[in-house]
């Protein structure tokens, strides 16, 4: 990753919603662009939805460029809603939510 790891819960909530709005030059989200900020993902991390499960930062790398290099070509998508959650302090991880 060209970017150090977030040092703080927040910074990475930051950096994630950076990742969601875009460029100036390509206001598309990073899974429709392939264009993202790896340094927040772990090299083991677990990709799950309803839908599919993966393990591994490459693989997820991977995957947003076969959808960015073609199989989405015209998309409108906003944020909803996101969440943090998690009680650190009480062993719970932090858990962000869009």
């Amino acid at each position: 990753p060209a970017a150090p790891p977030p040092a703080s819960v927040e910074e990475a909530v930051e950096r994630l919603r950076a990742d969601y709005a875009g460029t100036g030059d390509d206001p598309r989200a990073y899974f429709l662009t392939g264009k993202m900020d790896a340094a927040l993902y772990a090299e083991d991390c677990e990709f799950a939805d309803p839908f599919v499960s993966f393990r591994g930062r490459r693989r997820f790398e991977e995957n947003l460029q076969n959808l960015a290099g073609g199989f989405i070509t015209d998309s409108s998508t906003r944020v909803l809603e996101s969440t943090l959650s998690g009680d650190v302090a009480g062993g719970d991880p932090p858990t962000y939510t869009t």
